[in-house]
Parts: structure tokens; C-alpha cells; sequence
């Protein structure tokens, strides 16, 4: 796990914490996969965690996918 930043309370935060929470973001918000593209939330994530590189909408296609075949 690649280490992107810390929280507001100091906790560290991982890439993979990071992609999860999108994810859920995603599907529970009923979120299109190219809100990863959008300019206001890649400035929002850009602000929160600047180490972070966004994937793309493909990635989340199958990442979620992943999670919902477990």
C-alpha cells in the first residue's frame, strides 16, 4: 500500500483507501464512472491528497466490477 497522505486527524491514508472510497462513492451515489474526469473532482482531490494520481474511468469499471464478483 502506497502511502498518499494523512487525514485531518493525522491517520495515514493509502492509494488504496483512497480508490475504495471513490468506489463506493461511485456506486453508492449512483455517480457515472467519468466523475473521475470532472474538473471540480479532480480539484477536490487534487487539494485533499496532491500526491494522489487519479486513475481512469476504466480502472473503476473494473475495480468495481472486481468487488461485486467476490
Amino acid at each position: 500500500q502506497t502511502t498518499i497522505g494523512s487525514n485531518s486527524s493525522g491517520k495515514k491514508v493509502s492509494k488504496d483507501a483512497i480508490d475504495e472510497a471513490i468506489a463506493f462513492m461511485i456506486t453508492q451515489d449512483c455517480q457515472p464512472f467519468s466523475i473521475v474526469k470532472d474538473t471540480g473532482f479532480r480539484k477536490l482531490i487534487n487539494l485533499a491528497f496532491p500526491h494522489y494520481q487519479i486513475p481512469c474511468r476504466e480502472y473503476f469499471t473494473k475495480y468495481i466490477n472486481r468487488q461485486y464478483e467476490r
